[in-house]
């Protein structure tokens, strides 16, 4: 199999196609204002991580090279949740770095309690940034394509 997913994403509710499967829906909170983008956050975790137990799930464990849990879809949920809430805020990234030392140390305790988990503060930030840019291309586009490279660790948009 191709170290690269091809995903559609449809809005309204939000489905999120990966090589033929469909993420399960998000389980946070519905009154969280574009909630809908908390799926594309596991499409970056597969990316930049090499870990997202919810596309593991989705696809059978079918994608080579990608790790994860099907137990730990509730802390995947948890870290999209947090992610979202950052990303959607991005006065809380207001540091030098872009990336507030706080939230990388959350997100990398909260991960370090799952099974396979990345805990890196530097794989962390990288993820945290690159949901930043995906969240900004996606926001606006009722339906559009995802190209995960997962050899290149990164996630490109297209109409």
């Amino acid at each position: 199999m191709s170290p690269a997913l091809d995903c559609r994403v449809e809005r309204g509710p939000v489905v999120i196609r990966v090589d033929g499967a469909v993420l399960p829906p998000a389980t946070v909170q519905p009154e969280l204002p574009g909630s809908e983008y908390v799926r594309l956050f596991d499409v970056v975790h597969a990316a930049v991580l090499h870990w997202s137990p919810n596309v593991m799930a989705a696809t059978a464990g079918a994608v080579p090279g990608l790790s994860g849990d099907v137990e730990d879809g509730p802390l995947e949920d948890a870290i999209d949740a947090l992610t979202y809430s950052f990303v959607a805020h991005r006065s809380e990234l207001a540091t030098p770095t872009g990336i507030d030392p706080q939230v990388v140390d959350a997100v990398t305790a909260l991960a370090a309690k799952g099974s396979g988990a990345p805990t890196s503060a530097d794989a962390w930030t990288a993820c945290l940034r690159e949901s930043l840019e995906l969240h900004e291309a996606t926001r606006k586009q009722p339906v559009f394509r995802l190209a995960v490279d997962l050899d290149a660790g990164h996630v490109r948009v297209s109409a």
